[in-house]
């Protein structure tokens, strides 16, 4: 009974191989907390520069505006990590900072220089080492008389995720900054028409080939995660199949073109 549910719900799927992708999943929201940093304090400041980004290990990083009063107006910065939980915290900052890099084992900062001019040569950069601290590590001088490009250290991005963070450059007082970390679906696969059977205890899958195109076989126990079976086939014009023994209590099959 099980094995024909799982006939039935295969041949649903091998006649729909052109169904919509599904929207991009939230994976977390992160509410930043300014009290974290400064007890008493709101957010401030304008966040034009301020981030988030997100490293190519889906570590994402930001830096925003504090203040206990209208008058004076501080800095910190926040890692979060792939899960979106807080792994590091800046001091109390006096001076603007940027995002400059964010890596698997480090993230770099550097202060802004008067009416954010270009730098000449080397300016203030630190760095944060992200493997095995703790939060309140404190951040180390990069660069201490010696040159820094900073262009190569602006180049962060990420193919399998994608931030947003509320709207309005201005952290005006009260205003909340949330952060969330998106992931793309998934492209749907082109899968091949299939048929499905029983024969002697085995489960086949039979797909028509057009002459040298491309096939797979995969296989799924939950219909989430899929795993190739052999290696790709060529076609040559006739209908192919694939048998696996019907002896596990659930095994979907398909096939992809990739």
């Amino acid at each position: 009974m099980r094995i024909l549910a799982a006939l039935t719900l295969l041949l649903v799927i091998a006649l729909s191989p052109h169904s919509p992708a599904s929207q991009p999943q939230l994976e977390w929201e992160y509410e930043v907390n300014p009290n974290r940093f400064l007890r008493g304090s709101t957010l401030g400041g304008w966040a034009r520069y301020f981030g988030p980004i997100l490293g190519s290990n889906e570590i994402c990083a930001m830096a925003f505006g504090i203040q206990a009063n209208e008058e004076e107006l501080n800095y910190a910065i926040a890692v979060l990590n792939k899960e979106g939980e807080l792994i590091w915290k800046s001091p109390l900052l006096t001076r603007e900072p940027r995002l400059v890099y964010l890596g698997r084992e480090c993230m770099v900062y550097r202060f802004s220089s008067e009416g954010d001019a270009p730098i000449a040569g080397f300016s203030d950069y630190f760095s944060v080492s992200l493997t095995g601290g703790s939060l309140n590590d404190p951040p180390l001088p990069l660069a201490v008389n010696r040159p820094v490009l900073s262009s190569y250290l602006e180049d962060h991005k990420t193919n399998t995720a994608f931030l947003a963070r509320t709207s309005g450059a201005s952290l005006a007082a009260g205003r909340r900054l949330i952060v969330q970390k998106w992931a793309p679906a998934s492209p749907t696969p082109n899968l091949a028409p299939s048929t499905f059977g029983l024969e002697d205890g085995n489960l086949i899958i039979s797909w028509p080939t057009a002459a040298g195109e491309t096939y797979q076989v995969q296989r799924s126990m939950d219909l989430e995660s899929w795993e190739n079976i052999g290696v790709a086939l060529t076609g040559n014009g006739t209908t192919m199949s694939y048998a696996q023994p019907s002896t596990a209590d659930k095994v979907f099959l398909r096939v992809v073109i990739p």
